[in-house]
């Protein structure tokens, strides 16, 4: 990596602790990175990792560290359930290896690829793997697939485990070295369950790490008002109740009602704002509603326009 900038955050990580543990239970049965394990392993291994632990981003990248450190040629597949997660990792890990997307480390999603030559650790979509097995069903050159979140369980995730499987054990009865680590991960996964489906804690090891939790604190929209002490509803603007787009809102509410035999309604109507909404109360209203809150935001939450709130 050029310079590590995020050294010291990766290594505060609750999966650091365990780097050592996921390279032998990942690399234990290749003879290129030391292994000796060879038939008693399944070429599989369970990484059970709660929420907040690291292993989406950093498990690749202890592959990748490792084969630096001894020389040896990596290709790493890494899989993600969806488009969004695959771009934002692989995005995070290069940034975490002071590198540009699309040099060591590059995703490829349906549609858009960005990967080059030099690309060791590749994040995808569970159907550009199928796909790729699909043209390869050996993997060539392949050395480590990572399925990522793998209690998603789709018709696609199920797919690619059978596939999987079914490659490790025409791996396991060849008699040529095994070539081919896979790790499943996943923070909720039955893990006991996918080691026997691999084999049985025998040949299939399992690391297990906890996560790390964040303080989470529930703010309503006039807590966010009161945050910005100087805010004040703008007059002429879309989501204020007193504005041309809003009486414009009004009138065809209250005409579509009408036409449909109704009394008005909408923003204003004539049965007047519901109790159980602060929009549309008086500042009056709102005080005895939210009497911690200030006159300021008593007076916002009353030009509010729930009908426009989120243009």
């Amino acid at each position: 990596p050029k310079g590590e900038p995020l050294r010291r955050q990766r290594e505060s990580l609750p999966v650091f602790a365990h780097r050592a543990a996921l390279l032998k239970a990942l690399n234990g049965h290749l003879p290129e990175f030391g292994g000796t394990a060879g038939a008693d392993s399944s070429g599989a291994c369970v990484i059970e990792g709660e929420t907040g632990s690291g292993k989406t981003t950093q498990v690749a990248q202890y592959l990748l560290e490792e084969a630096a450190k001894r020389q040896v040629g990596v290709s790493i597949v890494c899989t993600q359930p969806r488009r969004i997660s695959a771009m934002s990792v692989a995005e995070r890990v290069a940034q975490e290896r002071g590198e540009s997307i699309g040099d060591t480390v590059g995703y490829a999603i349906r549609g858009e690829t960005k990967a080059s030559g030099a690309t060791k650790l590749l994040f995808c979509t569970t159907g550009i793997l199928l796909r790729r097995l699909e043209q390869d069903p050996s993997l060539a050159g392949t050395t480590h697939v990572l399925v990522d979140e793998v209690h998603e369980r789709t018709l696609e995730s199920d797919f690619l485990l059978l596939a999987l499987k079914k490659l490790l054990q025409k791996q396991a009865h060849s008699s040529a070295p095994p070539t081919l680590s896979v790790g499943l991960m996943s923070a909720t996964m039955p893990g006991e369950t996918m080691v026997h489906y691999l084999g049985g804690p025998e040949r299939c090891p399992r690391v297990s790490f906890p996560g790390r939790a964040f303080p989470v604190a529930t703010l309503y929209l006039e807590h966010a008002l009161a945050l910005v002490p100087a805010y004040r509803v703008d007059r002429s603007a879309d989501w204020c109740r007193h504005s041309a787009q809003a009486q414009r809102r009004l009138k065809l509410s209250q005409a579509s009602e009408t036409a449909k035999g109704g009394g008005g309604g909408g923003s204003g109507g004539g049965a007047g704002p519901s109790p159980f909404l602060m929009f549309g109360a008086t500042a009056a209203v709102n005080a005895r509603r939210f009497p911690r809150c200030s006159p300021r935001v008593h007076g916002c939450l009353a030009d509010l326009d729930e009908d426009a709130v989120n243009v």
